[in-house]
Parts: structure tokens; sequence; C-alpha cells
């Protein structure tokens, strides 16, 4: 263990922490060798004045090389040339006077407006009237402590909101209402946005601060009697929130999310952590006293090994960290294994960590650790190359590690921080990425590590509007004695009553469950259902979960407690078929698109009521899609949803919000259906393919134009079986798959869509020559373009190619279709597409994306578009053999597989040696003597 009086190495400078010795008098300070000599203020000013005209004879005005200064200067160190210019050219705006300069000063130095003043806020303003009224309030003896914008708002007769006209750009006004936009304000909408009218008046509920332009805020509009997301662009903010500290409290809660969550940030990986005392979902023999470690984090999804479940992976709202007395050491008398004695953790940073270097400014490093008003500043070219390198004195874990922020920073300030551990710097591997809010000042990356990391890297990949500069106030480290051996052993000892506690319920379960009722979806017999679900989700169309955006995938406990055999995404909506063969459906409800009797949004998954008699095997809906078709087992055919042009086959326009049944097809078994965005299609069990709905372009196939408001036969491919179809969007196109293996296709035929080569349409069929013999098995239709897939797990795309939609890595059109290269060597068994996305699963399990990624339907964790089918991240321990898409949203399951004719030529293995007639079900042979 390191000695009380420890140097730590800043670059070569020994730093001694002088805190440790100064606490009596309250008073903390670093200790600098004497060979270092602080610049008096003449020479400052000297070397300033130079530096001043060196960057104007460049052509830079005074007024704004003199602001560049002002904003780099960092006590004792003046900016270089390079920082000065780099600055300014960051900052066009300021330096133009199209946004007061004050608005950067440091917010100690600007005053509060006093009573008789109306404020008017510019757009970085806001954080200099949050410290203001933060003052004012502190004089109250009222509590400030929440660190969040909703607490920055001056009172209402004194503030007065800007309008989008106070803006010269939708990008300066986007920030302005980003910065002060907080759960409980009371907003109008500027602008009009699907429903949303211009005028309509709402309290915001939600804010998703990433991203300038996307579905930020969502509100709950007085008129409409519902929840929409719209951008910072579309409203006005009118009213603060009426309890602005509790409202704060309220999000903070809700968000879990980096730095200022409640929940995440205790939960990290190496946590020691239980189930909660009731749990949304089970899954296997984890109870109550299981204790496990967290290996890996994702968003609100967490990966764990417990004793009885290696690998379980669930939400991170059904665990907790282990408390001061965790069940099972209690019964043993023994310690805690999660908290450690106070004589364990070390709170001097010297005897914590042993050397730290940073990218830039070595100089100003020590501030990071001296507790004092001043930063490190890191300055570099690009994004995502600033870090902090920590080398940790032997056999001292983390305990806590966490930087200080300040929002007042603005561009400067951190907004995702990837942290990275190892043995040595070559050797670093990623430990968890951590998303920092606007209002966060405290940002923990670290909790309760039981492995001792020699290294530990903090890299700055993103900062708040893109700047490429950095600011972070503080480093905050507590460590702790790695535990001996005889205390890992104790630690382990609360696992045998754990384990045999939840062996006995185990063995007692499946004794009590050997005649269950095999038609039971709770039978232990079925495997656990695991529903990852990512994307847009601003109609709450991911089935409960929360926020506009879902970057990675997300465990979803409502839909997998349905054990889903079908999953099928629309615009904005999602239709899942249970295990029992009931419909259920969420997401937006305009027109009726949900089936439910109401055009509401519905946020959970809601059986659809009409269909509740049936069995359905299946619902058809496209990507693009406002309606919706179900099979049943019995062969009959239900539609739903808008119905312009014919598509619901009624023999009219109407719109229907419940299901109805197609009474042209009644008499006629039907064994496939699907949906475009406007004409839809079925195949009988005798191989006849129907259509109906809009005509233009040919999609229907009958060799015309025309719109056909009730099914009507494909004369076309007469005498050939179809067993299975696909259909379209927009101008669209129509997919038809034979059995003897032929790929059909008609329709509108720009961008090459119907793989014949050319732009050519077709109002009848006609055979795609390059599928020939190639052993197609699955075929669907996206927005403008089209993919196969075939019995040897080869993907095939032809069509429209911007956005990557294609995965050829190119964004050129393809008017044939081409294997996509990215996928060679694998075996694909299951694809899905959306508007402009595609998924795939292989035989292992492995889901890739690629396409559009604007609301995260990659699964990648960011925004980028992938041209290339990418690997979806976080699907390591699920298994998954099924994939479906919606507009802008991914789902990812798995379905029992069937047994292979081996095991079904196999032995039947019964419960008892004999059973001639089954008579230990009725109880007979109990009383026997064995």
């Amino acid at each position: 263990m390191p000695s009380s009086m420890q140097a730590t190495m800043i670059h070569g400078t020994p730093i001694y922490n002088m805190g440790v010795f100064d606490e009596a008098t309250g008073t903390s300070s670093t200790s600098i060798p004497s060979n270092i000599e602080i610049k008096d203020s003449d020479t400052t000013m000297n070397t300033s004045m130079s530096l001043i005209s060196q960057i104007m004879e460049m052509g830079f005005s005074k007024k704004s090389v003199e602001l560049a200064v002002k904003q780099l200067t960092v006590y004792p160190m003046m900016p270089t040339p390079e920082q000065i210019v780099q600055w300014i050219l960051e900052h066009p705006d300021i330096c133009n006077n199209t946004i007061d300069p004050t608005d950067y000063n440091d917010p100690a130095e600007l005053m509060a407006p006093t009573p008789s003043e109306t404020v008017v806020a510019t757009p970085h303003q806001k954080l200099s009237l949050q410290d203001a009224e933060c003052d004012s309030e502190d004089n109250d003896s009222v509590d400030t402590s929440s660190d969040t914008v909703e607490g920055s708002s001056v009172q209402d007769h004194q503030f007065k909101y800007q309008t989008r006209k106070d803006f010269q750009t939708a990008d300066q006004y986007a920030m302005y209402v980003r910065g002060l936009v907080c759960p409980g304000m009371i907003v109008r909408c500027c602008r009009d946005f699907e429903e949303i009218k211009q005028g309509d008046i709402g309290t915001v509920l939600k804010v998703d601060t990433e991203g300038l332009h996307d579905l930020n805020v969502q509100v709950d509009w007085q008129l409409h009697g519902n929840t929409y997301w719209v951008c910072f662009v579309h409203i006005e903010l009118l009213e603060k929130p009426v309890d602005k500290l509790s409202t704060s409290s309220v999000a903070s809660l809700e968000s879990g999310g980096g730095g200022g969550g409640i929940i995440s940030s205790q939960v990290v990986i190496g946590s020691q952590v239980r189930m909660r005392a009731a749990p949304r979902y089970k899954w296997g023999n984890i109870m109550r006293g299981s204790v496990g470690t967290v290996t890996a984090v994702n968003g609100k999804n967490v990966c764990v090994d417990f004793p009885q479940h290696p690998g379980w992976k669930g939400s991170i709202n059904d665990i907790e960290t282990v408390g001061t007395s965790a069940q099972g050491c209690t019964l043993l008398g023994l310690n805690s294994h999660s908290a450690p004695n106070a004589s364990d953790l070390i709170e001097d940073w010297s005897r914590c960590i042993r050397s730290l270097s940073v990218s830039s400014n070595e100089s100003t490093a020590k501030h990071l650790l001296d507790r004092s008003p001043n930063c490190w500043q890191s300055s570099s070219s690009t994004q995502g190359k600033h870090w902090i390198r920590l080398e940790m004195h032997e056999n001292v874990l983390v305990h806590s590690l966490s930087i200080t922020v300040s929002p007042s920073d603005h561009s400067h300030m951190p907004s995702l921080v990837v942290t990275r551990v190892g043995d040595s710097i070559g050797n670093l591997k990623e430990y968890s990425w951590i998303s920092i809010k606007i209002t966060d000042t405290t940002v923990a990356l670290m909790t309760d590590v039981r492995q001792y990391y020699p290294w530990i890297e903090i890299v700055i990949k993103q900062c708040r509007n893109n700047g490429i500069q950095c600011k972070v106030h503080a480093l905050n480290i507590v460590g702790r004695r790695k535990q001996t051996d005889l205390d890992l052993m104790l630690m382990n000892a609360s696992f045998l009553a754990c384990e045999y506690d939840n062996l006995s319920d185990s063995n007692q379960n499946l004794s009590m469950s050997s005649y269950a009722d095999p038609k039971s979806s709770s039978s232990l017999s079925d495997p656990p259902c695991t529903v990852m679900v990512w994307g847009l989700n601003d109609k709450e169309q991911l089935g409960g979960l929360k926020g506009s955006k879902v970057k990675v995938p997300t465990f979803s406990q409502t839909i997998s407690r349905l054990r889903p055999i079908h999953i099928a995404g629309g615009s904005k909506s999602l239709f899942i078929v249970s295990q029992d063969g009931k419909v259920y459906a969420c997401g937006e409800g305009t027109n009726g698109r949900l089936g439910l009797g109401t055009s509401a949004n519905v946020s959970v998954p809601r059986q659809v009521p009409v269909l509740h008699q049936y069995v359905v095997k299946k619902v058809a809906v496209h990507s693009g899609g406002k309606h919706a078709l179900a099979l049943t087992l019995d062969g009959k055919i239900f539609s739903w949803g808008e119905g312009e042009d014919g598509k619901l086959g009624h023999g009219n326009r109407l719109t229907m919000d419940k299901p109805k049944m197609i009474e042209a097809l009644r008499s006629k078994k039907i064994r496939d259906i699907a949906c475009g965005s406007s004409h839809s299609a079925a195949i009988t069990s005798a191989g006849e393919l129907y259509t109906w709905g809009l005509g233009e372009y040919g999609r229907l196939g009958h060799g015309d134009n025309a719109t056909q408001l009730k099914p009507k036969l494909v004369a076309g491919l007469s005498g050939k079986r179809v067993i299975q179809v696909a259909c379209g969007s927009r101008d669209a196109q129509t997919l038809a798959l034979t059995e003897d293996g032929a790929v059909y296709s008609w329709g509108d035929g720009d961008f090459g869509k119907l793989g014949r080569g050319g732009s050519e349409g077709s109002s009848v069929p006609h055979e795609i020559e390059r599928l020939s013999g190639i052993g197609v098995i699955q075929i669907e239709c996206g927005a403008q373009f089209s993919l196969a897939l075939t019995r040897t797990g080869e993907v095939w795309t032809w069509g429209k190619g911007d956005y990557y939609r294609l995965g050829h890595g190119s964004d050129q059109h393809v008017r044939k279709p081409q294997p996509i290269q990215g996928l060679r060597g694998r075996k694909v068994i299951h694809v899905a597409v959306g508007a402009l996305h595609c998924l795939a699963v292989t035989d292992t399990g492995q889901v890739f994306a690629w396409g559009d990624n604007d609301h995260g339907q990659q699964g990648s964790g960011n925004t980028v578009v992938n041209k290339k089918p990418a690997l979806v991240i976080g699907l390591d321990s699920v298994f998954v053999n099924r994939v479906a898409c919606g507009s802008s949203h991914s789902i990812a399951w798995g379905l029992p597989q069937s047994p292979s004719e081996d095991e079904k030529k196999g032995p039947v293995p019964f419960a008892t040696t004999k059973d001639p007639l089954g008579g230990t079900s009725l109880g007979i042979y109990d009383a026997e003597p064995t």
C-alpha cells in the first residue's frame, strides 16, 4: 500500500495532495515545485498585447482576437496563436456580433437582473441567468442542488422568452429552446406538424437533448388529448414549470442516464447486484437472494452473471446494487460484501493515482486535482482526441471515479465520455459509455469496481454542439484496498444459502409441473422469450420504452411476456401475435391503424378486441403503410386502418378503426398475406394470387392501372403456384415467389427495383431471370428497393441505392439483383426491411443491419449510417432467429426451434418406467410400493 504522503506524477512533475494536512484550517492546496514561477501581471500583459498584434496581422479584427484571448486564457498560461485562430473560426456568430459576446463571460461576472427589468434571453444567456437566480435563491435558503436548467428560470413576470423571429437561423433558435425547455413547461406550437396545428398549447413531458432537429420534445397537447414528439423549432416557450424542483427530480429519476441518473450511475460493470423485491419479469432460477456481477451495461440493458444463470440479460430497473445487509449474508452472520469498511476506503487521490497525463495543455492538468477555480482545457483539431490517463497505485481498486463539468462551458462541455481500462496503455478495453446531459455537473464514470486495473483512460468522444475543445473542472476519485483471498471466500459464502433455496424452489416447481397443461403459456417446458427493440420511438411504438430514440437493443419485458410467434412493424406502429394466437398493437393510432377502435396513440401493447375469438397466425403491415391485414388459422382475412384507394378490400374507400373480415375472400382458404402502402395481396391454399387497392403504375398486375376496391385474381400467374408475395410503398412494385423458386415482379420500375435491368415498369408479372435457380426462400419490398434471401443464406438486393439501403457500400442504384458481399461466409436465415434500412439474422444468432440510421434503427449506439452490413451490438447473450422492421424501428427475438428429423425418430422419455394406460397422471400408482 502507498504511504500517507505520496506524489502523483503529472507529466514528470511531482504533485502532492496538501489538502489532507490542511483540513483543520479548512484550506486545500496542491504543492507546486519551487522551480515553477508565476508570471507577474506586467509580463502577462506584454505577452497578451504581442499575441493580439500577431493575430491581427493575419486579418482578424482586434475585437475578435481580444474576445478569443479572454475566453481561452487559463491562468497562468496564455493560449497559442493556433488556439486563438481556431476559436475565432469556431464562433463566427459571436465574432460577427450575431450573438452578444457577453454571453461567453464567466457567469459569476454577470449581474442578475433587477426586479423591474424585463429579461430577454439570448441563446447562451440562459446559463448566466441560471447562476444569477441560484445566487438569489441561495440567499433565501432555497435548495437549488438539483443542478438542472429547470431551476434556472427567473420569475414569470420578469422573463420574456424569445421566439423564432428573434433569431437569424433555425439552428440558433433550436439551440435556444434546447437550453431552456424542461418537463412541466407550457409551450405553444409555432408551426404545423402532422396533427399538431400552429397555436396549439401543451405541457412538456420529456426532453431529449441529443440532436438539434430531431423529434426531441414530448408534449401533452391540450386539444388533442394525446402526446406527440416535436422538434425544438416547432415550439415557443410560454411558462416555466409550476414546481421546478420537483419536476427536475422526477426527470432525474426517470432518466436513469449518465451522470445525473440515480439508477444507472450506481450500476456499472463489476457491481454486485440482486433482483429487486418485485421484479417485473423473472428468468430461470433467479430469485431475491441471488447476487451476481454486472458484466455489461448498455443504456438501460444490463448483463449479469448470477450463480444460477450466467449471462442473464434484462432491464436495469429490475436489479439493485447489494446494500449493507444482503440476504444470505445476514443469515450467516457475515458483514456485507458490497459495502467496504471505512478503513478500506482511500480518499486521498495521491494514494490512488501514481501518475496522470492528458492529451494536451499539460501545464493545466494539475487543476483536475487541486480543487482550484481553474480547469483543464484540452485543445484538438478534431473531436474525440481529448483524454485523461491514470496510472493507479498497485492493488488500489476504484470505489468511485467521476469528473466535474459545467453547463456554462457551452460547446466546451463534454457530452459523451468513454472509459477504458487495462493492464497497459496498449491493451485497453472499453469499460463504459456515458452520455452527459446538458444539466449534469458531476458525472459518475466507475463505481465499486471489483477488479484491479493498473491503467484507466477517460476519453471525451464528443462535446456539446460538436465543439472541438473541451473543459473538465475536476477529477474525483476514491480508492479501496484490494480484498484478500479470505475476503473473497467469505463474500462467496452467501451463495450457499441462496443456491440451496433456489434449487429447492426449482425442484418443487419441476415436480408440480410434471403434468402441467401443455397449452399453458406459463409452462416451464417453454423457454423464456427475449424480445429486443430499438430505433424511433416518438409514438411509443416500441411497446412501453421511454425516449424518442432508442439507439441500442433494449429488452422489452412487456412484449417478451406475450411470447410472440410473429411481429410486424408499420408506420410508427407495432403488431405482435402471441403464442396463443392473439393480436396486440401499440404506437400511433391515427385513422384507426391499430385496429383498437380508436385513433389515439397506445404506449403499451393492447389486445385487438375484434380478433380475440380467432387464432391469428400472421399480421401484415408495410413499414410505410397505414393499414393492416390479419390472417387466421382457418384461412380468413381481416383488414383495418386507412381505407383510401380501397386497399382494405371491402368494396369502398372507408377507413375502419376495427378489423373487419374481407367477405370477397370468405370462401377461399388463404395461406399468406402482404401489404404495401396503398395496395394489398393474398395467396390462397391453391396458390392463386389476389390483389386490390391502388392500381397506379400497374402494381396490381392486372394489365392496367385501374384501382380495385375488392380482391381480384392475378391472371398472369395462372398455372403457377404462388407461395409468397411482397408489396412495396409509394410508386410501388410487387414481387411473387412461386413453388418452383421463380421470382416475378411488376409495377413501377424506377431505379431498377423490378430487377430486370432498366427502369421500365410493367402491369403484368415477369420473371426476374437473375434469381432463377438460386433457391429463393424469402422476398421483401422496401421503399423503392427489393430483397431476396436464398436457401444457402445469401442476401440479394436491388433498386434505389441512396441511404445505402442496399448494403453494397455504395449509394448507386442497382437495376439487377446483386448479392451483398458483406454477408459472404455467413448463412442468413431471416431478413426484414424497413422504409430505408434492413436487418438480417444468421444461423449463429448474429444480427446485421445496414441503411439509414437517423433514428438509431441500426442498433449501433449512434446515428451514423451503415454502408455495409454491421453487427448489431448488445445481442451476444440473447437467442435470436427472427427480425422485424417498422418504418424506422427494429425488433429481434427468438422462436422455439423445431426438432430435427433425427430427434423426431429417437425414443420418447417417460416420467415413469412403465405407464401402460397413463395411470400415473390419475394418481393410480401413487400408493404402490417401490
